[in-house]
């Protein structure tokens, strides 16, 4: 679950940049939203499963929205996943 792993891979699948010759990667993520999710779900609060996933669900919307408008970025985009098929660049992932 590492966001600099993730930036890297993020950094390096939309730039053509010279100063990268290869990448070194521990434990990156490969969607934002699904690494939020899966956190959010697995803290141990005395609630249904059902109501927990809701209540994340919920709490995403509100954070994605918020973010949306302050920062002007959509975190449903952040997603290292995406972008590294067009990595041009040797990468080492570890996990």
């Amino acid at each position: 679950r590492s966001m600099g792993a993730a930036t890297s891979l993020l950094y390096a699948g939309g730039w053509d940049s010279p100063l990268l010759s290869c990448l070194i990667l521990d434990s990156s993520f490969t969607k934002l939203t699904q690494i939020a999710r899966e956190v959010g779900e697995s803290l141990e609060l005395d609630l249904p499963k059902r109501v927990m996933s809701g209540a994340v669900s919920v709490g995403l919307g509100m954070m994605r929205r918020s973010i949306k408008k302050r920062a002007r970025f959509d975190i449903n985009k952040v997603a290292p996943l995406d972008v590294v098929s067009r990595c041009d660049v040797p990468a080492l992932f570890m996990h």
